[in-house]
Order: structure tokens, then sequence, then C-alpha cells
């Protein structure tokens, strides 16, 4: 019986000491290396996110211009008039609205995307030209 227990403790298998330290090392050069390309997908998503909500709001307000042959009064009435099937949602700190002229605006308060002044713009073009907008990564 005692021969069975030491035969068995012989044919131990598993990792060295020496082969996990190589693997934990080999794992923080490459978190090293990933962390910093990710950190910056966040803002990049909600970025795009806010300037594809603009281009969806000047299209249901030029469609609803056209089919109702008038502009309308916020955003509420084109979610009514179904050419929205809800108001867009912003990131917090941005919000959307329709202008007295017929254009949709984006807000978006200082701080929001990190360091930056507050931004305000009623087209995508606008938006991009921002020197502050450029700066935001």
């Amino acid at each position: 019986m005692l021969k069975f227990f030491n035969k068995k403790l012989r044919n131990k298998k598993g990792f060295t000491l020496v082969e996990l330290i190589v693997v934990v090392a080999i794992l923080g050069i490459l978190a090293t290396v990933a962390v910093p390309r990710l950190s910056g997908a966040r803002t990049n998503a909600q970025k795009s996110a806010i300037e594809a909500n603009l281009k969806t709001l000047d299209s249901a307000i030029a469609l609803h211009e056209a089919e109702q042959g008038k502009l309308p009064k916020d955003m509420a009435a084109l979610v009514t008039a179904k050419y929205l099937q809800a108001e867009p949602k912003a990131p917090t700190g941005v919000t959307y609205s329709v202008t007295s002229g017929g254009r949709a605006n984006v807000a978006i308060a200082k701080d929001t995307f990190g360091t930056h002044d507050a931004i305000t713009a009623t087209t995508v073009e606008g938006l991009q030209g921002s020197s502050t907008w450029k700066g935001i990564k």
C-alpha cells in the first residue's frame, strides 16, 4: 500500500515556478501594449454616435419639411409625426434639440469628454471643424 502512494507522489505533473513567471511576464507585456489602445475606444464610439444622431435628426427635419410643408417645432413633433421612432439617446452631458430655424442642434457640456470647452453645432461638418471636437480623443 505504501509503495502505491509513493509511486503516485513521484508521478506528479505540473508547471515549474520558472514557467509560471515567464507566462505572467508575457501577459504583463501584452496588457501594457493593449490597454492604451483600448482606452480611447469608448470616446471615439460616443463621438461617432453624436455625429450619426445629428445626421439622422437633419434627415428627419428635412423629411418633415418636405411632407408637411413646415418645420417641426421641436423634437417631440418629429416623434409624433413618426419621422423618428424615439428621441435619440445622448451620452451624459450631451443634448439634442431642434432650433427655431429648423436645424438639428447638439450641445456638449464643458468637460463631458475630459477637459474641454462647451461645444454647440448644427451640422456634422461644423462639429468636425471645431478645434475643441478635434482635440477630444
